[in-house]
């Protein structure tokens, strides 16, 4: 085998490798930041298209006293 073809097919397993990477972190980290973007969603279940912004969940959160205390149990 000439070394040119060698180096054309590192080339193109790299760009495989490189592919298959970026599509395991699209698969890992699409459902995290659907998660993050639907829970600004003011409507109580989410879906798309988001019915407006909110911030009540938060709030609701942060009002909730158990979670409040698991939260610091969970830093201390």
């Amino acid at each position: 085998m000439k070394p040119a073809r060698r180096k054309q097919e590192g080339r193109w397993a790299w760009r495989l490798t490189g592919f298959v990477t970026l599509c395991v972190y699209i698969f890992m980290f699409a459902p995290i930041a659907a998660t993050v973007i639907l829970s600004f969603n003011a409507s109580m279940f989410g879906g798309f298209p988001m019915t407006g912004f909110s911030l009540q969940w938060y709030g609701k959160l942060m009002a909730n006293e158990a979670v409040l205390a698991a939260f610091r149990t969970s830093l201390w």
